[in-house]
């Protein structure tokens, strides 16, 4: 058993230095947060400021927090635990079929903001970029800490090109599509190649 003392302990260490403490699961109430803090770049003072406050929408949260259900939340990503309203992205590939958890981005400021301030994307899930229209689309990785791997889909559902391995902190807006795209997915690195995903593949894209 984890007594109150080396629990609050540990809590405290993982806030002062990130690095090292995500497996601490000592089994409080709040166990879910004390796993998620080290897989955020977060201020303990925002963090707790913010977390659970109500809000209307992403930009009154702190990132990484995200606007879920009308509070300010730990996005379910980073733990890979779905909300019930959680939507799922179908995919065939050359690897069969597959399906992901995904996190909707589809305005500006929650474009802008994407992936970053975070440490972690669960095996399964990513995010998807909506856009109004299908456009040339440049990527980069500002204030991203994973290496990410980008899926560039046509209005069809049908994938235009993938870059894998997207440097982590790069500030260049180098990563591109080499079609005009309505969709991009973006997953942690490595998910592409696990899937099978690659120029050519078929996303079910209605209803998005």
């Amino acid at each position: 058993m984890v007594s109150d003392t080396v629990r609050g302990l540990a809590l405290v260490l993982c806030f002062a230095s990130v690095a090292g403490c995500s497996n601490f699961t000592g089994k409080t109430a709040d166990s879910e947060s004390e796993a998620a803090v080290p897989l955020m770049v977060i201020e303990k003072s925002a963090y707790e400021r913010d977390k659970n406050k109500l809000c209307m929408h992403t930009r009154e949260c702190t990132a990484p927090l995200s606007c879920l259900n009308g509070q300010c939340t730990i996005p379910p990503s980073i733990l890979g635990k779905p909300l019930s309203n959680t939507p799922k992205i179908s995919l065939n590939t050359s690897k069969g079929s597959a399906s992901l958890w995904i996190e909707i981005v589809d305005d500006e400021y929650t474009m802008q903001r994407g992936l970053m301030m975070r440490r972690a994307c669960q095996p399964g899930w990513g995010m998807l970029f909506i856009y109004p229209d299908e456009a040339k689309r440049a990527f980069w990785m500002h204030n991203t800490y994973i290496a990410l791997d980008m899926v560039f889909i046509r209005a069809d559902g049908s994938v235009s090109n993938v870059v894998k391995n997207a440097e982590p902190l790069n500030d260049v807006p180098r990563y591109l599509s080499t079609d005009r795209v309505k969709y991009v997915l973006e997953v942690a690195a490595g998910e592409a190649e696990r899937l099978g995903i690659e120029s050519g593949s078929q996303f079910d894209v209605k209803g998005f």
